[in-house]
């Protein structure tokens, strides 16, 4: 069987391109269509936020319009508990080898996930604990939904506890929530340069972890309740997403010292995952371009 080839997409800059991928139902081996659509309105697409693992990952096969398509594993998962819907998967939607693609593509990426009805966030397959966290999560949600209706501003141990009391839950259950949630978002997502535009822009967003699913919104409600920092790249999103709502945009600079902590695989991404949510960018003269050196990369946002 040949391997799947792309076709090339149209580059115009008034009607961009882009591909969708249709995912079939179905619960054998991963079948799916990918065409070219206009990225413009009236497009019903939801757009996947996920980690791609490392680049010597072992490859499964998925099969493109009828093609055989080397995926990694967590892609892989994430698109079995999805189907069938479309969706805009980079990993797929971009031709990866042609960097005349990707650069287009990815200079795209802030409309792309901005024009998607949803992001799934796909943190990968459960484990022993992550029943638990989403409980705990639904649990503290409509308390913090409280807090933000009266305007509360800070966090208080004490009325949480309280809350919890109310909930017959022990101290020992205590810890062992917590426990939970704290391995929840040490997860290797939460620490991706990237998905700190793919969350900001984004309308709505849901996140899946194997069979569970909590939505965005219930997620940051439930923060407003803890008294716990849970994670620095927890607090980076939420911050960033608020931000981004607020209409305030930070220089691209700041931006890129700021979250330089989070990871990329590629290190220029250090600066172009961040440039669709930065403001003030004609000063830097940037222009997204993997054919470039690393070091040039930086020097055209600090000189």
């Amino acid at each position: 069987m040949s391997i799947f080839t792309y076709e090339p997409l149209h580059f115009a800059v008034s009607t961009p391109q882009i591909r969708l991928l249709d995912l079939d139902p179905g619960f054998g081996p991963i079948t799916c269509h990918l065409r070219h659509a206009p990225l413009s309105g009236n497009q019903n697409y939801e757009a996947l936020s996920y980690c791609w693992g490392p680049p010597s990952a072992p490859k499964h096969t998925i099969y493109i319009n009828a093609k055989p398509f080397p995926v990694t594993a967590n892609l892989r998962s994430a698109l079995q508990r999805l189907r069938p819907r479309t969706l805009w998967v980079d990993a797929i939607c971009i031709n990866q080898s042609d960097k005349l693609e990707k650069n287009q593509q990815v200079s795209l990426m802030r409309a792309i996930y901005e024009g998607a009805e949803r992001v799934q966030i796909w943190l990968g397959e459960e484990d022993k604990y992550t029943t638990l966290a989403y409980s705990f999560l639904e649990l503290l949600a409509p308390w913090g939904q409280e807090r933000v209706a009266a305007g509360a501003e800070t966090r208080d141990w004490r009325e949480l506890d309280g809350r919890l009391r109310t909930q017959s839950v022990t101290d020992a259950e205590k810890i062992r929530f917590w426990r939970a949630v704290y391995g929840l978002f040490a997860r290797p997502w939460f620490q991706r340069v990237w998905i700190i535009q793919e969350l900001a822009v984004c309308p709505n967003a849901t996140m899946l972890c194997g069979q569970h699913s909590i939505s965005w919104e219930k997620v940051e409600t439930a923060y407003q309740v803890s008294d716990y920092v849970l994670t620095e790249g927890l607090d980076r999103l939420i911050a960033e997403r608020n931000d981004w709502q607020k209409g305030e945009r930070g220089d691209l600079v700041h931006l890129v010292v700021k979250h330089l902590g989070a990871q990329a695989t590629n290190p220029r991404d250090k600066v172009y995952a961040l440039a669709g949510i930065a403001g003030s960018l004609s000063k830097y003269g940037l222009e997204i371009d993997y054919t470039i050196g690393v070091e040039k990369v930086f020097e055209d946002v600090t000189r």
